[in-house]
C-alpha cells in the first residue's frame, strides 16, 4: 500500500523517533514494540525497528497528521484524543503494509491498498478500544494478537498436527529451550508462527501472501515426504549400509529428501545425486567441522562414529574451515551461511537454515549450477554435476559419491 493514500493536513513525522518517551498506559515491553524486521521473531507482522512509547505530556497531537517517508510526504486523519501517540504511523511503510494485510484477513478491510484507517476503525470498535486512538500501540497490539490466533486456528483446522510436524522437522521447539531439542537443537524458536515463517522461507511459499490454509497443507506434505523417506530409509537399511549411527543423522537424511523433493522440486535422481553429495561431505551432519581439521563433532568415514576430538568448533567466515551438511569453505558462501541463519533468528548449526541457505544459492551465486543440476536425468549425473559445478571440492572421490548414490536409490526410489 502507498502510504500517501492516507488522507490528511498537518504536522510532520519522521520515519522513525528516534528519542522513545515515557509509557504511560501502553506495555512498553510489548511484542510489537520490541520485535526486529526480518527475523522471523513472531510472526507478528507488526514489528518495528525501535521501541516507541507513548507519553501524554510529550505527544500530544491534533486530530489530523501528516507523515514524512524518506522522500514523500502524506496525510492522516487521526480521531485519537489530542494526546493519543499515533504510534503505528511511525513504523515505517513496510509495517503500515502488513497492518492492512492483517486487517484484510480478518474481514476489516476488503482490498489490497484500501483505506487503513477505515479498517482500524472497524476493527477498534469490534473490540471494545474506542478510548483508544486509532494508530495507537494498544489498538496495533491487539490486531496482532487476534490475528496470529486465527491464523493458528485456521491452520489447525486444516492440519490438526502441524505444531507437532514443525517440532518434528525441527522449526519449532515446544520447550523454548535449545537443549531440550533433541534431534535438531541451536536456537529453533518456540513460537509456533515464527516456525511457519520459516517453514515458508526453506520450502519457498511467500509467507506474507500464502493463507494458513496453504502453508498448513504444505507442511502436511513435507511431513508425509519426511516420515516415508524415513521409514523406507529404515527398511532398506540404508543407514547401516552408510555407517550412519546417531537419531540426528538419520532424521537428516530424511528431511534432506523432503526439501529437495517437495522444497527443491527435484527429480528422484537430481536428488540422490545431492544426498550422495551431501553423504561424503558430511555424513549427514549440519554440525560437521572439516574432518582435515580436527574438530569435535566431525565422523570417521569408515565406521561413522565420532572421531572424539576434544576442540569444539567455533564458527568463522573467513577460516577456511567446511562447515555443515554441505562443508561450506570459503568466505563469502559462508558469509551467506550466517546470513540466512541471522535473518531466521538461527544458528548457523541449524539444519533449515542450511536448507535455506542451498535455497538462497540456487536463486543467486550457484544458479547456473543449479540449472545443471536440474538438466540431468541419471543420478551418477546429477552426483557428478553437483560435485564439480556446485561444490568444486579441492579433491573429491567422484567413484565413491557415486556408490553413496547408488545405495541411497535403491533405499528410496527403487
Amino acid at each position: 500500500m502507498e502510504i500517501n493514500q492516507i488522507r490528511s493536513t498537518t504536522t510532520a513525522y519522521p520515519t522513525s523517533v528516534t528519542t522513545p518517551v515515557s509509557t504511560s498506559n501502553e506495555n512498553p515491553n510489548s511484542r510489537i514494540s520490541n520485535t526486529t524486521p526480518n527475523m522471523s521473531s513472531g510472526v507478528s507482522l507488526l514489528t518495528t525497528t525501535k521501541a516507541v512509547d507513548y507519553s501524554p505530556a510529550t505527544a500530544a497531537e491534533t486530530s489530523s497528521t501528516t507523515v514524512t517517508y524518506g522522500s514523500s510526504s502524506t496525510t492522516a486523519s487521526t480521531t485519537a484524543s489530542s494526546t493519543e501517540y499515533p504510534y503505528l504511523l511511525h513504523q515505517g511503510s513496510e509495517v503500515i503494509n502488513r497492518a492492512e494485510k492483517m486487517l484484510m484477513d480478518l474481514g476489516y478491510d476488503t482490498k489490497k491498498d484500501g483505506d487503513l484507517e477505515s479498517g482500524l476503525t472497524k476493527f477498534r470498535k469490534a473490540y471494545g478500544l474506542e478510548s483508544y486512538g486509532i494508530y495507537s500501540q494498544k489498538v496495533a497490539t491487539k490486531l496482532n494478537e487476534v490475528w496470529e490466533t486465527t491464523q493458528i486456528n485456521a491452520m489447525k483446522k486444516t492440519n490438526s498436527k502441524f505444531k507437532e510436524q514443525l517440532i518434528e522437522m525441527g522449526f519449532c521447539d515446544k520447550t523454548g529451550k535449545e537443549e531440550n531439542m533433541v534431534a535438531f537443537s541451536y536456537s529453533a524458536p518456540n513460537d509456533v508462527l515464527s516456525a511457519c515463517e520459516n517453514f515458508c522461507k526453506v520450502y519457498g511459499l511467500d509467507y506474507d501472501n500464502a493463507s494458513a490454509e496453504t502453508i498448513s497443507k504444505k507442511i502436511k506434505e513435507v511431513y508425509s515426504c519426511y516420515t516415508s523417506a524415513l521409514e523406507s530409509a529404515k527398511e532398506s537399511k540404508l543407514f547401516s549400509d552408510l555407517k550412519l549411527t546417531t537419531d540426528t543423522q538419520k532424521k537428516t537424511v530424511a528431511l534432506t529428501w523432503a526439501f529437495l523433493k517437495k522444497g527443491m522440486k527435484l527429480s528422484d535422481a537430481q536428488a540422490v545425486g545431492v544426498m550422495a553429495n551431501i553423504h561424503a561431505e558430511s555424513r549427514f551432519s549440519a554440525t560437521n567441522a572439516q574432518n582435515a581439521c580436527g574438530y569435535k563433532g566431525d565422523f570417521n568415514p569408515e565406521n561413522g562414529e565420532l572421531y572424539g576430538y576434544s576442540k569444539p568448533y567455533k564458527f568463522k567466515t573467513g577460516d577456511s574451515v567446511g562447515y555443515g551438511i554441505l562443508q561450506w569453505t570459503n568466505k563469502a558462501r559462508k558469509e551467506g551461511l550466517s546470513e540466512v541463519a541471522e535473518e531466521m533468528g538461527l544458528s548457523v548449526s541449524n539444519i533449515n537454515a542450511q536448507f535455506a541457505t542451498i535455497r538462497e544459492e540456487a536463486n543467486g551465486s550457484e544458479k547456473s549450477a543449479w540449472k545443471a543440476l536440474k538438466d540431468t536425468k541419471d543420478y551418477s549425473s546429477s552426483t557428478s554435476v553437483f560435485m564439480k559445478q556446485y561444490l568444486r571440492p579441492a579433491d573429491g572421490d567422484l567413484s565413491q559419491r557415486k556408490e553413496y548414490a547408488e545405495l541411497i536409490y535403491n533405499a528410496l526410489c527403487a
